[in-house]
């Protein structure tokens, strides 16, 4: 999804991603970019906790997958309400 969102609004949007549990990115994932042309060697997984130990204060929060968002924070520091 950050890879896509880059690639499509990245004029629009300062993108970033991380998921509570990060792992590592599945092979057909970077199969499936790669027949997009999108090269993923430059992603990495991270952890959400990895930006709130920054000035990073987003104005929207995408979740995707409904087995972890009941976990997910409802309310990011400096996020718009």
């Amino acid at each position: 999804a950050e890879a896509l969102l880059r690639r499509y609004a990245a004029e629009r949007f300062e993108v970033h991603s991380a998921g509570l549990k990060p792992a590592a990115i599945h092979p057909l994932t970077y199969r499936v970019m790669s027949e997009l042309g999108m090269d993923l060697s430059g992603h990495r997984p991270k952890g959400v906790r990895e930006f709130f130990r920054t000035n990073f204060s987003p104005r929207f929060a995408i979740i995707l997958g409904e087995e972890g968002e009941p976990d997910c924070p409802k309310l990011f520091p400096g996020a718009l309400q």
